[in-house]
């Protein structure tokens, strides 16, 4: 018996079309509307658990949060910590300045067009030890 480990990953591919170009004969299955958000909970004992979806938490953790954008987590760390830091996020920044409806437009249409743009297939490598 050939012993072995496995690597699974649920992910999206944004630059699926320029793979289609390349593998004409793959099935690719577009069907990703959004982002999915990211939870976090702590159980009894204080250990973080992160989830896709609420639910996998609720019932097991006794406090629940949503993961906040703009931030990173990683060991050691008690809270998120945000990394990204908007020019627009606090209004005193932006006050006054000019409204180009045509900007804000392309920066809304941009938004919703990305996640659009993605194959989401589940995949999983199996290597042999």
């Amino acid at each position: 018996m050939t012993r072995t480990s496995c690597a699974s990953a649920r992910g999206e591919i944004y630059y699926h079309q320029t793979l289609r170009t390349q593998f004409p004969d793959y099935p690719f299955k577009t069907a990703s509307i959004g982002v999915i958000p990211l939870y976090l909970g702590r159980d009894a004992h204080g250990n973080l658990h992160v989830a896709s979806e609420l639910k996998a938490l609720v019932g097991f953790c006794r406090h629940l949060e949503d993961f906040p954008p703009g931030h990173y987590l990683t060991s050691g760390m008690e809270r998120p910590a945000r990394y990204y830091h908007p020019g627009w996020r606090r209004y005193e920044d932006v006050a006054g300045m000019p409204l180009d409806l045509a900007r804000l437009r392309g920066a809304l249409e941009a938004a919703v067009h990305q996640p659009l743009m993605c194959d989401v297939p589940y995949g999983a490598l199996a290597v042999p030890r």
